[in-house]
């Protein structure tokens, strides 16, 4: 069975639209999401990135003691009204920042991924459970 933990929105899109087993854990503090023994998802936005991956570096490798691979799913900050907004200069810079935010994390094995929206985290979650 595939345990799942966190965001109650997401583990909803998991269970209706792809039928995923979801549990919900409290005990689980490290990470947001297991999808296997060897898998860890840890959610953090995008101003997570634009700060810099030294911060995260503590938590990927604490994770590394248990998981052999840990993901990263960063969201996009979006306003009040729901609009995604660019949290450096441009959108154009927060890519830069985010293709060398994920250069930097692959000597870790931890992998970065960008999500859009709830749906979008929820379908990258699936992409694992199912390699």
């Amino acid at each position: 069975r595939t345990r799942v933990v966190s965001n109650n929105q997401i583990c909803s899109i998991l269970r209706t639209k792809y039928n995923a087993g979801v549990e919900i854990r409290g005990d689980i503090t490290d990470c947001d999401y297991i999808v296997n023994s060897d898998t860890a998802i840890l959610r953090i936005t995008l101003l997570d990135v634009y700060r810099g991956v030294a911060d995260l570096l503590d938590r990927i490798q604490t994770l590394l003691k248990s998981f052999s691979h840990v993901v990263l799913l960063a969201e996009l900050t979006q306003d009040p009204s729901g609009k995604k907004k660019a949290v450096g200069r441009s959108e154009s810079y927060d890519a830069v920042k985010f293709a060398l935010a994920a250069q930097k994390l692959r000597p870790y094995k931890a992998t970065l991924l960008l999500s859009e929206t709830q749906k979008r985290t929820a379908d990258l979650i699936v992409s694992f459970i199912a390699s």
